[in-house]
């Protein structure tokens, strides 16, 4: 097959091309709503009101309590880089979404160009990245990280990881490029450091290079990369010691380690558990669909004589082995690896919140498409067994159909994410038997004054999974559609006391000052000692006298 020549304008073209390709693919997402953690991370985080406490969240330890606030959800995790980020977007557009939205939609182009450059480098091929560049830009798996606002820490480390990558692979074979290695090696471990302060699980990219080093030289592949052992070991050891940094960094800011404690209850469960995500993993990258936002509902092993999860790990094991064997002897062991790499942090080796997410899969895809790549420059390089040009011609047509339809399949996906509403009857649709879905379905539609489509939900909710939280959501449901009898009495079986304050805030909002003085009355004689409560209920007498005088 003819390819693309190399040319500098050739190259200007294929850039632009790609980085407006992931832009369209992804334009819609710029005028969605901000969702579900967007509120802790964007609109209730107070870190980013002004760029000195922004900044402070490099070095500054966080409170002592480890729980989940959802008004403050960045107090769990550390991510500085962001956090600055989105402190500048607010200085300068405040709250509007558009412009968090368009910040992810530009760091996603900007990735996959950088990716095209990188396997521009590895590959020689200027068709064979452009292919890559476009396979990542358009896959489906990608849109949690670009449609969510606060998933920018994903789109910024794989920039800056890609930066320090491209950087890397410019060492010069030279022994008279001292001075220039060492500026190139610099910029490097530079580009390092914003990644690791975007996101710390990249942390397996210094071990990752020693492997590519390795097997660059084992291949004895000279024409590709030319990477000096020294120069890239060397920035490798200074980036492990970097990733040291950033580990410590976090432990001392967040005062621990681990970000919660294991999902199933301990760790061995958990890691059982995790080649059943690891095979949804392989599966979705190769065809994405249906793809999910809720993992809270993913199975998992209840025990360790599980049979379905040892079965499993037996499938993922056999599989492993044998994808590796081939990629090995086909010499495609680097991408391989880089999958899996990038995927450690996320493997529940160290107690996450969950099990897996689309999102933890924004690095890794990038080796699928170096994959895709690599073997798009092996298969148009072989010569057409049948008539001159067919086999070119029928590659051709397999890759813009894989295109197309990632394409479409991002554009139809990516409308889940325009609204919290969107996201959330979605997600129930695909777990109708689970009830977080539903409770978050309830709460949105609460939030957005429609308490009247969160009823039917509500109830059902309850009735079908009677746990406090259920039934306590279900009487404030009521509530807010003017229910007040019976959903105050559910509040106060329940002894709900901050959920009947809330209510009487909402009723006093609709006017409804007797159903509000109630609540509030009620939420007193619970909890004697609060000024909070005496004082809404002060307030509220003393608007009905007001009303009643007049």
């Amino acid at each position: 097959m003819e390819l693309v020549t190399k040319s500098r304008k050739n190259i200007i073209i294929a850039i632009s091309g790609i980085f407006f390709c992931a832009i369209a693919i992804y334009w819609q997402s710029a005028f969605f709503d901000l969702v579900w953690d967007d509120y802790g991370v964007i609109i209730r985080n107070e870190k980013i009101r002004s760029l000195p406490a922004a900044f402070s969240t490099f070095y500054k330890r966080a409170g002592s309590s480890v729980e989940y606030d959802p008004a403050q959800m960045t107090a769990s995790n550390w991510r500085p880089l962001r956090t600055v980020v989105h402190a500048i977007t607010y200085k300068l557009f405040q709250l509007e979404p558009f412009w968090y939205h368009l910040l992810n939609i530009i760091f996603h182009g900007l990735v996959a160009v950088m990716l095209f450059l990188l396997l521009l480098r590895i590959t020689g091929d200027m068709l064979a990245a452009m292919i890559g560049a476009l396979l990542f830009a358009v896959h489906p798996v990608n849109t949690e990280a670009v449609c969510w606002a606060k998933s920018l820490e994903d789109l910024m480390a794989a920039f800056f990881m890609l930066t320090s990558f491209l950087l890397i692979l410019r060492l010069k074979n030279s022994q008279t490029a001292v001075k220039y290695n060492l500026s190139v090696a610099t910029l490097a471990c530079l580009a390092f450091v914003f990644a690791i302060t975007a996101k710390l699980s990249v942390i397996f990219f210094p071990v990752f290079i020693l492997m590519f080093v390795a097997i660059q030289h084992w291949n004895r592949d000279k024409s590709v990369c030319r990477l000096v052992p020294r120069w890239s070991v060397g920035t490798s050891l200074i980036m492990l010691a970097i990733a040291g940094g950033g580990v410590l960094a976090r432990s001392t800011v967040l005062n621990k380690v681990a970000q919660s404690g294991y999902i199933t209850g301990d760790c061995w469960t958990t890691w059982l558990s995790m080649p059943r995500i690891f095979l949804r993993y392989l599966r979705i990258e190769l065809l994405p669909w249906p793809l999910f936002a809720d993992y809270q509902n993913y199975p998992y092993a209840a025990t360790m004589s599980d049979g379905t999860a040892w079965l499993y790990a037996l499938i993922f094991i056999g599989l492993f082995a044998a994808l590796t064997w081939l990629f090995i002897r086909k010499k495609l062991l680097a991408p391989w690896l880089w999958f899996w790499c990038a995927l450690i942090p996320f493997s529940n080796i160290i107690a996450m919140k969950q099990l897996g997410a689309e999102r933890f899969l924004y690095i890794p895809t990038l080796a699928v498409a170096w994959l895709g790549a690599e073997l798009f420059k092996r298969f148009s390089a072989q010569p057409a067994k049948h008539s001159e040009g067919k086999t070119g011609q029928r590659l051709k047509l397999i890759t813009a159909t894989v295109l197309i339809l990632f394409s479409l399949i991002t554009v139809q996906r990516s409308m889940d994410w325009s609204s919290e509403i969107a996201l959330w009857e979605t997600t129930v649709a695909q777990f109708p038997n689970s009830d977080r879905p539903r409770q978050n379905l309830i709460k949105t539609y609460n939030r957005q004054q429609q308490p009247e489509q969160a009823l039917g939900y509500a109830l059902k909710l309850a009735e079908q999974f009677p746990t406090r939280d259920n039934i306590v959501l279900f009487g404030y449901t009521l509530c807010l559609n003017r229910r007040y009898q019976p959903g105050i009495k559910i509040l106060v079986g329940q002894k709900a006391h901050s959920v009947l304050n809330n209510a009487g805030a909402g009723a006093a909002q609709k006017g409804d000052l007797a159903a509000a003085e109630r609540c509030f009355l009620l939420a007193t004689s619970l909890v004697p000692h609060s000024a909070k409560y005496r004082t809404n209920l002060y307030m509220v007498r003393r608007q009905r006298q007001q009303s009643s005088g007049k």
